[in-house]
């Protein structure tokens, strides 16, 4: 029997209106609602309930595995809302005492998805993993290979947030497997190819990093979506670039940057910019140069802070290669302050350390030592640990050069 169901049938052996029982503290039509399953009351409503019908609290529970349900279906319901509502941290409250209490298998694997979600928003990175492990035993003790994928997508993102690579390459490897010949999942299929790609390129591996972009370019789905066979063929180009075949890496970011631009699509402008790195890296400075100021107008366009300190961050690099010191730190500097709007640790510590080459270049080699040591510092805090050791090899190598002081060494 349900809590509606038991409420009203003791109402009714006592006599009472849906009035009298509401009286004072809620509504008649609160009661009404209860007693007809649209709503679950809650621990405090219920407590009054149950005074003034003469019954503990747990009489309402006990021996009730639809009511209790009922109470932990309400309990999700009620994190989902928190969560829209920007309060994470009574969400997850919430969330505990389904995964705590609940047996039904099912709702704790949504409770677990949620609570997933909530801990990556709040980069709690390695209790949301954890969670990832636990929901995915529950996923496989009621054999639901559609949660399973959902959560192996969940844990390979969150191990590369975490910059495991290897378990995030395993991740992903899983969902490839398990939507083999699964027409239904085809989309989490190419998610799987394109990430287990991106893991690959982040471990050293173009070659299966293009192995892996090149089978998800055959699915049927990226096939009819210029949009995903666009992405999908940018990070085909960086691998090939990354596997040094040049000529290819450039047929396959211009065709990338074709296909974002037929769909009017703010990637376009992404694609231009890996295009300005690749005419760089060749030596073609001056289109590099042109191509840069083009893309630089569209992520104006587009507002995106971040993206307009990545590319000042290359017109830096741009002016290094031709011996303009001055405008590479002058980009620097407008940079950093861009990042004022919308910080991003790692391309702040990328803007130091080019500060700390430029000085170096300079002979001013106190602020060069300041600079990189700024620039590891940052990148080793968010743990951005291959952008710090490079950081970290500047510094060495400028610790050891004859001109640099012993006072200095020692800061």
């Amino acid at each position: 029997m349900m809590i509606g169901d038991k409420i009203r049938e003791l109402r009714l052996q006592l006599g009472l209106s849906q009035r009298q029982l509401a009286a004072p503290e809620m509504t008649r039509a609160y009661i009404s609602m209860i007693e007809n399953g649209r709503v679950i009351p809650s621990e405090k409503s219920l407590r009054i309930i149950a005074m003034k019908l003469g019954k503990p609290l747990s009489y309402f529970y006990a021996h009730d595995a639809q009511g209790d349900k009922e109470i932990y279906a309400a309990l999700l319901t009620g994190a989902n809302q928190k969560v829209k509502d920007k309060e994470p941290d009574v969400a997850l409250h919430l969330l505990r005492k389904i995964l705590s209490d609940c047996n039904d298998d099912r709702l704790k694997l949504e409770a677990y998805h949620l609570s997933i979600s909530v801990k990556r928003s709040l980069r709690q990175l390695e209790s949301a993993f954890a969670d990832c492990q636990l929901a995915l035993q529950l996923a496989q003790k009621v054999q639901d290979r559609e949660k399973s994928v959902l959560l192996y997508l969940q844990m390979g993102a969150i191990a590369f947030a975490m910059e495991d690579f290897l378990t995030a390459r395993e991740s992903y490897q899983n969902v490839i497997t398990l939507t083999h010949a699964l027409k239904s999942m085809e989309e989490e299929r190419v998610k799987g190819l394109t990430f287990l790609a991106t893991s690959s390129l982040r471990l050293g591996q173009p070659k299966a990093a293009i192995d892996a972009y090149e089978a998800a370019l055959k699915e049927p789905f990226v096939q009819g979506n210029p949009e995903q066979y666009g992405m999908i063929a940018m990070g085909l180009g960086k691998a090939l670039f990354e596997d040094g075949q040049m000529d290819k890496s450039y047929q396959r970011t211009k065709e990338a940057a074709a296909r974002f631009k037929s769909v009017h699509s703010d990637n376009y402008a992404q694609a231009l910019h890996n295009l300005a790195v690749l005419e760089m890296s060749t030596g073609h400075l001056l289109t590099s140069y042109e191509l840069y100021e083009q893309c630089m107008k569209e992520y104006q366009r587009l507002n995106r802070v971040d993206k307009q300190a990545s590319l000042m961050e290359d017109l830096a690099t741009y002016w290094i290669k031709r011996g303009e010191l001055d405008k590479a730190q002058k980009l620097c500097w407008e940079g950093i302050q861009l990042l004022e709007q919308k910080d991003d640790g790692l391309i702040r510590g990328r803007f130091y350390r080019a500060l700390g080459h430029i000085y170096q270049e300079q002979r001013n080699y106190t602020q060069s030592f300041y600079s990189y040591r700024m620039s590891y510092d940052l990148l080793h805090r968010i743990k951005a640990h291959q952008e710090a050791e490079v950081s970290l090899q500047a510094l060495n190598q400028l610790k050891q050069m004859q001109e640099f002081g012993t006072d200095e060494q020692g800061c």
